[in-house]
């Protein structure tokens, strides 16, 4: 990705997991998200949830992410150094997983810079992200009628 010459953006990637189960969801639903500010530093995130999943896909999927494993990590950073969107996509049953991860600007907060959290922060139990400097993590929304 581009790096902006602002002092005020950072660039970087927002990495998202997604699943859909046709059971009990019509639509994917957000389970996880991260900001990275590499391309490496994505990929590894996807690497590392779908290793912990391959063992329990059918045998042709668990091949095809292996696949991915061994040989996809390289094509993966070259499209998001590039500036494209990555996806991956895993079934196992009725259950689709989802990875996106899309390059981004991140706002650098400056009130964030001395270290200090804003006051505001006791507003969102749970929320706070430890040893993070920069930029703000939005939680996704959730259906809470299920």
């Amino acid at each position: 990705m581009r790096q902006t010459g602002s002092p005020v953006v950072r660039s970087g990637y927002w990495c998202e997991c997604a699943v859909r189960a046709p059971m009990t969801d019509a639509e994917l639903k957000g389970v996880a998200s991260i900001d990275a500010y590499t391309p490496e530093q994505a990929v590894r995130w996807v690497r590392v949830a779908l290793r912990t999943l391959v063992s329990a896909l059918s045998p042709d999927e668990s091949q095809a992410a292996h696949a991915w494993l061994d040989t996809g990590r390289e094509k993966a950073i070259r499209a998001l150094r590039s500036g494209r969107l990555f996806e991956l996509a895993v079934t196992h049953g009725a259950t689709r997983v989802l990875w996106t991860i899309r390059p981004v600007g991140f706002l650098r907060l400056a009130h964030r810079e001395q270290g200090a959290l804003p006051s505001c922060v006791d507003w969102f139990p749970g929320m706070r992200m430890p040893g993070r400097k920069y930029g703000v993590m939005v939680p996704m929304r959730r259906d809470d009628s299920t």
